[in-house]
């Protein structure tokens, strides 16, 4: 079948030649299976961290309550202790002090809209980080982590980095 193609190698009364000849025969299959694998690779669509695991509805709930800065909504959804980072400074947090924290932040800016840019998840995680568009002016840089703890997802972590307007 693939003989025609062999026109390149030496002829097969050539002891050189004779090896080529039988090296590639023998390697016909794997080449063969690589040559489909490559091909199916670029016809299929990559998955993503979407595709592979259902996005919790607690995530849609949090990037609503991010883009209406409804505090009690996002306060909601976290767990007991919260890792708050505000442009670059952090502590872990009560619940309580989050709702502070939060409600200070969204006075100072008032969402306009989150873009989500990046998501991804493992069974008991997700993370998502993209643009936070305030009324103040420069985006931010907005990093939130979700995970799972006795089948309830809850928000462990929120980050906005960026430049402070003036």
């Amino acid at each position: 079948m693939f003989e025609m193609g062999l026109s390149f190698l030496p002829d097969a009364h050539d002891s050189e030649g004779t090896i080529f000849k039988n090296v590639y025969r023998s390697m016909r299959p794997a080449i063969g299976f690589l040559v489909v694998l490559l091909w199916w690779h670029g016809l299929a669509p990559a998955a993503t961290a979407q595709e592979t695991a259902p996005v919790p509805t607690i995530f849609q709930q949090v990037r609503a309550a991010f883009e209406s800065g409804d505090v009690d909504a996002l306060i909601r959804r976290c767990a007991d202790r919260v890792d708050l980072s505000l442009f670059g400074e952090g502590e872990l947090v009560s619940k309580s002090q989050a709702k502070y924290v939060m409600r200070e932040f969204f006075r100072d800016y008032p969402p306009e809209k989150l873009d989500v840019e990046e998501t991804s998840g493992t069974e008991g995680s997700w993370f998502a980080s993209g643009v936070y568009l305030h009324q103040r002016g420069n985006p931010l840089s907005v990093y939130f982590r979700l995970r799972s703890r006795d089948g309830e997802w809850e928000l462990r972590e929120i980050r906005f980095a960026g430049r402070v307007p003036k």
